[in-house]
């Protein structure tokens, strides 16, 4: 595979982005006696007694030549870093993490119109419903599709397929860091709504695994929910009972959790699970959702430093179906750290929101009310309702 391919794609290329991409992923820069063109070196030599690889890159296109110049670097990159050419140049191009979506038993690299749609769709949604769940889950008021969500989706682009086998290439682009705030490693909100979809897929992968959905279940705060388990089905289903291989490509300049995996095999084994995902969650939906007083002493849970919010349980009483329920409670940062208090000093909490039942578990949404009572306003609350 030569440079000479992707002609059309090199001449799109910014040197500057090139150069990024190359500091980003530990070449060195060196002088050059030449004024125009910039000589960088390998993060390491190829052997451990040999000469580091060197590239030149054009600091601008205006340069004589300097398309012929970018393809041959771009090669030698490519070669070194043991990538395609494509993906060098798709990454140089477009800041973004990549899924590579690939069909085995494709023909010729062809697939039907209408597999080939449902693959996209379900890639689409897949993207809409992890941002939507991402950012529905960061706040105490829920929104149906938020406009950040759905930008998140319908700001995704479609790349080439790869010729000998059908790869759908689906680019999620990511906010690039500010040159003046280096120091800012946050990872942009598209980063998150990726990393949630690779959680899910490896909940898939456990409860394949496990021969069990509830890894699934279990996981959905931080993977799969309905719409994304859905979604997914769809992928699978495009592959006509073939396995389908996805492979996700991040952008090194934002770090990756260590605990990630980025390749994953969606079979029929995948399906079965997805669908029993789906029917335990369905089960969840249809409890009815009640505005509920809830009120008991705070357990507090782990609240990781990176968060902005931390999550509570309380052993509560539900009259409904007279039986005691713990209730899950997520809370911002202030309302947390109250919670700790009040669990420190075994005060009891009020919270006054949404009762529903998911994934097994009983929580509260949508809080319209969250305070800490005394022991005697919490008997005056109870002989209040007796009395009314």
């Amino acid at each position: 595979m030569t440079p000479a391919r992707f002609g059309g794609l090199i001449r799109q290329i910014n040197p500057v982005n090139l150069i990024s991409y190359l500091k980003n992923n530990g070449w060195s820069e060196e002088n050059t006696d030449h004024p125009e063109v910039i000589r960088f070196s390998s993060p390491y030599p190829v052997r451990a007694s040999g000469p580091h690889i060197t590239v030149l890159i054009p600091k601008s296109n205006v340069l004589t030549g300097s398309s012929e110049l970018l393809g041959q670097s771009i090669k030698t990159i490519a070669s070194f870093e043991k990538r395609e050419v494509s993906d060098v140049i798709s990454e140089v191009i477009t800041f973004a993490d990549c899924f590579k979506t690939r069909i085995l038993g494709a023909k010729k690299g062809l697939l039907p119109l209408d597999l080939g749609i449902l693959l996209y769709r379900g890639s689409f949604n897949l993207i809409k419903s992890s941002a939507i769940f991402e950012y529905n889950f960061s706040r105490q008021k829920q929104t149906k599709n938020p406009e950040l969500a759905l930008h998140c989706a319908k700001s995704s682009l479609m790349g080439p397929a790869l010729y000998g086998s059908y790869i759908a290439q689906i680019y999620v682009p990511l906010r690039r860091p500010s040159s003046a705030f280096l120091w800012d490693t946050s990872d942009p909100f598209q980063r998150k709504v990726v990393i949630r979809i690779l959680r899910g897929l490896a909940n898939l992968r456990e409860s394949e695994i496990e021969e069990n959905p509830d890894p699934i279940i279990n996981n959905y705060t931080t993977g799969l929910n309905i719409d994304m388990c859905s979604a997914v089905k769809d992928i699978a289903n495009a592959g006509m009972g073939n396995k389908i291989i996805i492979n996700a490509i991040l952008e090194p300049t934002y770090r990756t959790p260590p605990d990630i995996s980025t390749k994953f095999i969606l079979s029929t084994k995948s399906k079965y699970y997805l669908d029993e995902a789906i029917k335990i969650f369905k089960e969840d939906l249809q409890t009815a959702i009640e505005e509920k007083e809830v009120l008991g002493v705070p357990k507090i849970l782990a609240r990781p430093e990176s968060l902005e919010k931390g999550t509570i349980r309380l052993k509560w009483y539900y009259p409904d179906i007279n039986k005691t329920i713990t209730v899950y409670v997520d809370l911002d940062k202030d309302d947390y750290e109250q919670a700790v208090v009040a669990h420190k000093d075994k005060k009891n909490i009020l919270v006054i929101g949404d009762l529903e039942r998911v994934a097994k578990k009983w929580q509260i949404n949508n809080i319209r009310e969250f305070r800490i009572i005394s022991d005697d306003a919490r008997q005056e609350t109870t002989l209040d309702r007796f009395l009314n």
